[in-house]
Protein backbone atom coordinates (compact mmCIF):
# COMPACT_ATOMS: atom_id res chain seq x y z
CA UNK A 1 0.00 0.00 0.00
CA UNK A 2 2.73 2.48 0.96
CA UNK A 3 4.62 1.73 -2.25
CA UNK A 4 1.56 2.60 -4.34
CA UNK A 5 0.89 5.77 -2.36
CA UNK A 6 4.55 6.79 -2.63
CA UNK A 7 4.64 6.14 -6.37
CA UNK A 8 1.52 8.22 -6.96
CA UNK A 9 2.55 11.12 -4.72
CA UNK A 10 6.17 11.48 -5.86
CA UNK A 11 5.47 10.88 -9.56
CA UNK A 12 2.53 13.26 -9.63
CA UNK A 13 4.57 15.87 -7.78
CA UNK A 14 7.48 15.62 -10.24
CA UNK A 15 5.08 15.86 -13.20
CA UNK A 16 3.19 18.87 -11.83
CA UNK A 17 6.36 20.70 -10.83
CA UNK A 18 7.75 20.15 -14.33
CA UNK A 19 4.55 21.27 -16.09
CA UNK A 20 4.00 24.38 -13.97
CA UNK A 21 7.67 25.37 -14.33
CA UNK A 22 7.31 24.89 -18.08
CA UNK A 23 4.24 27.15 -18.11
CA UNK A 24 6.15 29.62 -15.97
CA UNK A 25 8.66 30.12 -18.77
CA UNK A 26 5.99 31.93 -20.80
CA UNK A 27 5.60 35.65 -20.18
CA UNK A 28 1.91 35.87 -19.32
CA UNK A 29 -0.11 37.34 -16.46
CA UNK A 30 -0.15 33.86 -14.91
CA UNK A 31 3.65 33.52 -14.93
CA UNK A 32 4.16 34.41 -11.22
CA UNK A 33 1.45 31.92 -10.21
CA UNK A 34 2.88 29.14 -12.38
CA UNK A 35 6.35 29.73 -10.90
CA UNK A 36 4.96 29.72 -7.36
CA UNK A 37 2.92 26.51 -7.72
CA UNK A 38 5.91 24.08 -7.81
CA UNK A 39 7.26 25.73 -4.66
CA UNK A 40 3.90 25.43 -2.91
CA UNK A 41 3.42 21.80 -3.99
CA UNK A 42 6.92 20.79 -2.86
CA UNK A 43 6.41 22.54 0.48
CA UNK A 44 3.11 20.78 1.12
CA UNK A 45 4.23 17.32 0.02
CA UNK A 46 7.62 17.25 1.76
CA UNK A 47 6.83 19.51 4.68
CA UNK A 48 3.88 17.36 5.73
CA UNK A 49 5.67 13.99 5.50
CA UNK A 50 5.76 11.93 8.65
CA UNK A 51 8.81 10.08 10.08
CA UNK A 52 11.26 10.23 7.21
CA UNK A 53 14.52 8.53 8.10
CA UNK A 54 16.51 8.93 11.30
CA UNK A 55 16.84 12.70 11.69
CA UNK A 56 13.14 13.54 11.26
CA UNK A 57 12.10 12.10 14.63
CA UNK A 58 15.19 13.60 16.24
CA UNK A 59 14.09 17.03 15.03
CA UNK A 60 10.53 16.34 16.17
CA UNK A 61 11.82 15.52 19.66
CA UNK A 62 14.07 18.60 19.69
CA UNK A 63 11.15 20.82 18.70
CA UNK A 64 8.43 19.30 20.87
CA UNK A 65 10.50 18.24 23.89
CA UNK A 66 14.10 19.42 24.20
CA UNK A 67 13.66 23.07 23.21
CA UNK A 68 9.96 23.47 24.00
CA UNK A 69 8.87 26.24 26.38
CA UNK A 70 12.38 27.66 26.73
CA UNK A 71 13.30 31.33 26.73
CA UNK A 72 15.70 32.71 24.12
CA UNK A 73 18.67 32.82 26.47
CA UNK A 74 18.01 29.20 27.45
CA UNK A 75 17.75 27.93 23.86
CA UNK A 76 21.04 29.55 22.86
CA UNK A 77 22.91 27.60 25.53
CA UNK A 78 22.33 24.43 23.50
CA UNK A 79 24.66 23.04 20.84
CA UNK A 80 22.45 24.06 17.90
CA UNK A 81 23.26 26.86 15.46
CA UNK A 82 21.80 30.37 15.97
CA UNK A 83 19.49 30.29 12.92
CA UNK A 84 17.98 27.00 14.03
CA UNK A 85 17.53 28.26 17.59
CA UNK A 86 15.88 31.47 16.36
CA UNK A 87 13.56 29.55 14.06
CA UNK A 88 12.51 27.17 16.83
CA UNK A 89 11.98 30.11 19.20
CA UNK A 90 9.76 31.98 16.71
CA UNK A 91 7.72 28.86 15.94
CA UNK A 92 7.15 28.27 19.66
CA UNK A 93 6.16 31.91 20.16
CA UNK A 94 3.51 31.46 17.46
CA UNK A 95 2.46 28.07 18.90
CA UNK A 96 3.02 26.38 15.55
CA UNK A 97 2.78 22.57 15.32
CA UNK A 98 5.81 20.58 14.28
CA UNK A 99 4.54 19.95 10.74
CA UNK A 100 4.55 23.72 10.11
CA UNK A 101 8.12 23.78 11.38
CA UNK A 102 9.10 21.16 8.76
CA UNK A 103 7.01 22.84 6.07
CA UNK A 104 8.81 26.16 6.47
CA UNK A 105 12.15 24.38 6.14
CA UNK A 106 10.93 22.74 2.92
CA UNK A 107 9.71 26.11 1.68
CA UNK A 108 13.12 27.70 2.30
CA UNK A 109 14.95 24.84 0.57
CA UNK A 110 12.90 24.86 -2.63
CA UNK A 111 12.68 28.67 -2.73
CA UNK A 112 16.47 28.99 -2.61
CA UNK A 113 16.82 26.39 -5.37
CA UNK A 114 14.32 28.28 -7.51
CA UNK A 115 16.06 31.62 -6.86
CA UNK A 116 19.45 30.11 -7.74
CA UNK A 117 18.50 28.80 -11.16
CA UNK A 118 16.01 31.54 -11.99
CA UNK A 119 18.96 33.92 -11.72
CA UNK A 120 21.42 31.79 -13.73
CA UNK A 121 19.74 29.36 -16.17
CA UNK A 122 15.93 29.66 -15.97
CA UNK A 123 15.45 27.10 -18.73
CA UNK A 124 16.79 24.30 -16.53
CA UNK A 125 14.47 24.85 -13.55
CA UNK A 126 11.88 22.30 -14.67
CA UNK A 127 14.62 19.70 -15.15
CA UNK A 128 16.16 20.53 -11.76
CA UNK A 129 12.79 19.77 -10.18
CA UNK A 130 12.58 16.39 -11.93
CA UNK A 131 16.15 15.46 -10.98
CA UNK A 132 15.54 16.52 -7.37
CA UNK A 133 12.74 13.94 -7.11
CA UNK A 134 14.02 11.17 -9.38
CA UNK A 135 17.54 10.98 -7.96
CA UNK A 136 15.98 10.53 -4.53
CA UNK A 137 17.75 13.53 -2.96
CA UNK A 138 14.46 15.10 -1.89
CA UNK A 139 12.89 11.78 -0.91
CA UNK A 140 15.66 10.52 1.36
CA UNK A 141 17.73 13.55 2.37
CA UNK A 142 15.99 16.92 2.40
CA UNK A 143 13.72 16.10 5.36
CA UNK A 144 16.49 14.34 7.27
CA UNK A 145 19.56 16.56 7.66
CA UNK A 146 17.37 19.63 7.27
CA UNK A 147 19.77 22.12 8.85
CA UNK A 148 22.67 21.10 6.64
CA UNK A 149 20.60 20.80 3.47
CA UNK A 150 19.26 24.30 4.07
CA UNK A 151 22.87 25.43 4.45
CA UNK A 152 23.67 23.73 1.13
CA UNK A 153 20.79 25.62 -0.53
CA UNK A 154 22.12 28.92 0.83
CA UNK A 155 25.55 27.99 -0.53
CA UNK A 156 24.09 27.25 -3.97
CA UNK A 157 22.51 30.69 -4.04
CA UNK A 158 25.76 32.26 -2.81
CA UNK A 159 27.54 30.72 -5.82
CA UNK A 160 25.45 32.86 -8.19
CA UNK A 161 27.36 35.96 -7.08
CA UNK A 162 30.82 34.65 -7.99
CA UNK A 163 30.52 35.15 -11.80
CA UNK A 164 29.51 38.75 -11.03
CA UNK A 165 32.53 39.10 -8.71
CA UNK A 166 30.23 40.15 -5.89
CA UNK A 167 32.30 38.51 -3.20
CA UNK A 168 30.69 40.35 -0.30
CA UNK A 169 27.27 38.91 -1.20
CA UNK A 170 28.84 35.48 -1.63
CA UNK A 171 30.30 35.60 1.88
CA UNK A 172 27.04 37.06 3.25
CA UNK A 173 25.01 34.06 2.08
CA UNK A 174 27.77 31.74 3.21
CA UNK A 175 27.32 33.31 6.65
CA UNK A 176 23.61 32.48 6.42
CA UNK A 177 24.62 28.92 5.55
CA UNK A 178 26.98 28.81 8.53
CA UNK A 179 24.23 30.07 10.83
CA UNK A 180 22.13 27.12 9.64
CA UNK A 181 24.91 24.54 10.03
CA UNK A 182 28.46 25.19 11.22
CA UNK A 183 29.94 22.72 8.71
CA UNK A 184 29.39 25.45 6.08
CA UNK A 185 32.67 26.98 7.22
CA UNK A 186 34.35 24.85 4.56
CA UNK A 187 32.71 26.82 1.71
CA UNK A 188 33.96 30.28 2.69
CA UNK A 189 37.37 30.04 0.95
CA UNK A 190 36.04 28.36 -2.21
CA UNK A 191 35.60 31.67 -4.00
CA UNK A 192 39.38 32.10 -4.15
CA UNK A 193 39.53 29.08 -6.47
CA UNK A 194 37.39 30.84 -9.08
CA UNK A 195 38.69 34.39 -8.83
CA UNK A 196 40.99 33.91 -11.82
CA UNK A 197 39.49 30.93 -13.64
CA UNK A 198 36.00 29.44 -13.57
CA UNK A 199 36.71 26.31 -15.62
CA UNK A 200 38.89 24.01 -13.51
CA UNK A 201 38.15 20.53 -14.88
CA UNK A 202 38.60 20.60 -18.66
CA UNK A 203 39.87 17.11 -19.52
CA UNK A 204 37.02 14.57 -19.57
CA UNK A 205 39.20 11.49 -20.07
CA UNK A 206 41.34 12.30 -17.04
CA UNK A 207 38.17 12.94 -15.03
CA UNK A 208 36.74 9.57 -16.11
CA UNK A 209 39.91 7.82 -14.96
CA UNK A 210 39.81 9.61 -11.59
CA UNK A 211 36.13 8.76 -11.14
CA UNK A 212 36.74 5.10 -11.97
CA UNK A 213 39.56 4.98 -9.41
CA UNK A 214 37.23 6.48 -6.80
CA UNK A 215 34.58 3.91 -7.72
CA UNK A 216 37.11 1.09 -7.39
CA UNK A 217 37.98 2.40 -3.92
CA UNK A 218 34.48 1.37 -2.78
CA UNK A 219 35.70 -2.23 -2.77
CA UNK A 220 38.31 -1.38 -0.11
CA UNK A 221 38.20 0.21 3.34
CA UNK A 222 39.83 3.61 2.81
CA UNK A 223 38.06 5.49 5.62
CA UNK A 224 40.71 4.85 8.35
CA UNK A 225 43.44 6.14 6.02
CA UNK A 226 41.44 9.28 5.20
CA UNK A 227 40.66 9.81 8.87
CA UNK A 228 44.38 9.98 9.74
CA UNK A 229 44.76 13.07 7.54
CA UNK A 230 41.48 14.84 8.30
CA UNK A 231 40.84 14.44 12.05
CA UNK A 232 41.85 18.05 12.81
CA UNK A 233 39.61 19.48 10.07
CA UNK A 234 36.69 17.33 11.25
CA UNK A 235 37.04 18.71 14.77
CA UNK A 236 37.23 22.28 13.40
CA UNK A 237 33.91 22.12 11.53
CA UNK A 238 31.97 20.68 14.43
CA UNK A 239 32.02 16.92 13.93
CA UNK A 240 34.77 16.13 16.43
CA UNK A 241 32.32 14.41 18.76
CA UNK A 242 31.76 11.79 16.04
CA UNK A 243 35.41 10.79 15.71
CA UNK A 244 35.37 8.15 18.41
CA UNK A 245 32.42 6.38 16.81
CA UNK A 246 33.33 6.93 13.17
CA UNK A 247 33.31 3.21 12.44
CA UNK A 248 29.71 3.00 13.66
CA UNK A 249 28.42 5.79 11.41
CA UNK A 250 28.25 3.74 8.25
CA UNK A 251 26.18 3.31 5.12
CA UNK A 252 25.61 0.07 3.25
CA UNK A 253 28.36 -0.37 0.64
CA UNK A 254 26.52 -2.95 -1.47
CA UNK A 255 26.94 -2.28 -5.18
CA UNK A 256 24.04 -3.64 -7.22
CA UNK A 257 23.32 -3.27 -10.93
CA UNK A 258 21.79 0.17 -10.33
CA UNK A 259 25.20 1.44 -9.14
CA UNK A 260 26.81 0.45 -12.44
CA UNK A 261 24.01 2.01 -14.49
CA UNK A 262 24.40 5.19 -12.45
CA UNK A 263 28.19 5.12 -12.94
CA UNK A 264 27.74 4.75 -16.70
CA UNK A 265 25.45 7.78 -16.85
CA UNK A 266 27.92 9.82 -14.78
CA UNK A 267 30.72 8.89 -17.16
CA UNK A 268 28.52 10.07 -20.06
CA UNK A 269 27.92 13.38 -18.29
CA UNK A 270 31.67 13.82 -17.84
CA UNK A 271 32.39 12.90 -21.46
CA UNK A 272 29.82 15.48 -22.62
CA UNK A 273 30.88 18.08 -20.04
CA UNK A 274 32.81 20.30 -22.46
CA UNK A 275 29.87 20.23 -24.89
CA UNK A 276 27.54 21.18 -22.04
CA UNK A 277 29.85 24.05 -21.06
CA UNK A 278 29.74 25.38 -24.64
CA UNK A 279 25.97 24.98 -24.73
CA UNK A 280 25.22 26.83 -21.48
CA UNK A 281 28.06 29.37 -21.88
CA UNK A 282 28.01 30.15 -18.20
CA UNK A 283 30.74 30.64 -15.62
CA UNK A 284 28.17 29.52 -13.08
CA UNK A 285 27.78 26.17 -14.82
CA UNK A 286 31.56 25.75 -15.00
CA UNK A 287 31.84 26.31 -11.25
CA UNK A 288 29.00 24.00 -10.23
CA UNK A 289 30.34 21.34 -12.59
CA UNK A 290 33.65 21.47 -10.70
CA UNK A 291 31.76 21.06 -7.41
CA UNK A 292 29.77 18.21 -8.97
CA UNK A 293 32.93 16.37 -9.97
CA UNK A 294 34.51 16.85 -6.56
CA UNK A 295 31.24 15.64 -5.05
CA UNK A 296 31.32 12.50 -7.19
CA UNK A 297 34.78 11.65 -5.94
CA UNK A 298 33.62 12.19 -2.35
CA UNK A 299 30.46 10.18 -2.99
CA UNK A 300 32.46 7.07 -3.85
CA UNK A 301 35.48 7.60 -1.62
CA UNK A 302 33.19 8.07 1.39
CA UNK A 303 30.51 5.58 0.37
CA UNK A 304 30.81 3.65 3.62
CA UNK A 305 30.87 6.64 5.99
CA UNK A 306 27.96 8.81 7.10
CA UNK A 307 30.38 11.19 8.81
CA UNK A 308 32.52 11.97 5.75
CA UNK A 309 29.54 12.16 3.42
CA UNK A 310 27.91 14.73 5.69
CA UNK A 311 31.08 16.82 5.71
CA UNK A 312 31.30 16.76 1.90
CA UNK A 313 27.57 17.34 1.34
CA UNK A 314 28.31 20.82 -0.07
CA UNK A 315 29.82 19.06 -3.10
CA UNK A 316 27.77 15.84 -3.22
CA UNK A 317 24.45 17.71 -3.45
CA UNK A 318 25.42 19.11 -6.86
CA UNK A 319 24.83 15.57 -8.10
CA UNK A 320 21.12 16.20 -8.76
CA UNK A 321 21.82 19.69 -10.11
CA UNK A 322 24.08 18.44 -12.90
CA UNK A 323 21.61 15.68 -13.68
CA UNK A 324 19.09 18.48 -14.19
CA UNK A 325 21.46 20.33 -16.51
CA UNK A 326 22.16 17.07 -18.39
CA UNK A 327 18.42 16.54 -18.88
CA UNK A 328 18.11 20.07 -20.28
CA UNK A 329 21.12 19.63 -22.57
CA UNK A 330 20.13 16.27 -24.01
CA UNK A 331 16.47 17.29 -24.38
CA UNK A 332 17.66 20.14 -26.60
CA UNK A 333 20.33 18.24 -28.56
CA UNK A 334 19.54 14.50 -28.71
CA UNK A 335 18.11 14.85 -32.22
CA UNK A 336 21.28 16.37 -33.65
CA UNK A 337 23.78 13.49 -33.33
CA UNK A 338 23.69 9.78 -32.58
CA UNK A 339 26.12 10.17 -29.66
CA UNK A 340 23.77 12.69 -28.05
CA UNK A 341 20.90 10.23 -28.43
CA UNK A 342 22.96 7.53 -26.70
CA UNK A 343 23.90 9.95 -23.91
CA UNK A 344 20.27 11.00 -23.48
CA UNK A 345 19.08 7.38 -23.34
CA UNK A 346 21.68 6.58 -20.67
CA UNK A 347 20.68 9.59 -18.52
CA UNK A 348 16.98 8.75 -18.78
CA UNK A 349 17.63 5.09 -17.96
CA UNK A 350 19.74 6.00 -14.94
CA UNK A 351 17.11 8.37 -13.55
CA UNK A 352 14.40 5.76 -14.09
CA UNK A 353 16.45 3.12 -12.28
CA UNK A 354 17.35 5.47 -9.42
CA UNK A 355 13.72 6.47 -9.01
CA UNK A 356 12.44 2.89 -9.24
CA UNK A 357 14.96 1.91 -6.57
CA UNK A 358 13.69 4.67 -4.29
CA UNK A 359 10.11 3.49 -4.69
CA UNK A 360 10.80 -0.24 -4.42
CA UNK A 361 12.89 0.12 -1.26
CA UNK A 362 10.92 3.02 0.23
CA UNK A 363 9.41 0.86 2.96
CA UNK A 364 12.80 -0.35 4.18
CA UNK A 365 14.49 3.08 3.89
CA UNK A 366 11.55 5.00 5.48
CA UNK A 367 11.14 7.00 2.26
CA UNK A 368 7.58 5.71 1.93
CA UNK A 369 5.15 8.60 1.78
CA UNK A 370 2.86 9.05 4.76
CA UNK A 371 1.53 12.48 5.63
CA UNK A 372 1.38 13.91 9.12
CA UNK A 373 -2.42 13.61 9.02
CA UNK A 374 -2.52 9.87 8.19
CA UNK A 375 -2.40 8.95 11.85
CA UNK A 376 -3.44 5.33 11.23
CA UNK A 377 -0.12 4.79 9.40
CA UNK A 378 2.15 6.53 11.90
CA UNK A 379 2.84 3.35 13.86
CA UNK A 380 3.94 1.60 10.68
CA UNK A 381 6.36 4.42 9.86
CA UNK A 382 7.78 4.28 13.37
CA UNK A 383 8.37 0.54 12.93
CA UNK A 384 10.24 1.28 9.69
CA UNK A 385 12.47 3.76 11.49
CA UNK A 386 13.20 1.27 14.28
CA UNK A 387 14.13 -1.35 11.67
CA UNK A 388 16.35 1.15 9.86
CA UNK A 389 18.19 2.01 13.08
CA UNK A 390 18.61 -1.70 13.84
CA UNK A 391 20.13 -2.30 10.40
CA UNK A 392 22.49 0.67 10.79
CA UNK A 393 23.77 -0.67 14.09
Amino acid sequence: MLIIESLIVYTLLAFLMYKFAQLGEQKTRMQPIYNALPIILFTLVFGLRYSVGVDWENYQWIYEEELANLQWNEITTYYYEPAFCLFVYICHMLSLPVYVFFSVYSLLQISLLYATFKKTNPEVIKYIYVALIFTGIAITDFTNAIRQHLAVCFFMYAMTFLPEKKYFKYWLFCIFAYLCHRSAIIVFPLCFIWMKRSDIFRHPIIQCVILLLCFISTFFDVIPLILNFTASLIALIGYGNYLDGVSELTFDKQLGISRYIELLSLLFIILFSNDMKKYFKSDFFNMIYALFFMGLCCKYLFLGSMLFRRISLYFIDYYFVIYGYALAYFAATFKTQVKNLVGAACIYLSLFVLYAKQIIYCESSTGAYVSFFQEDLHELKEEQRAELLSNMN
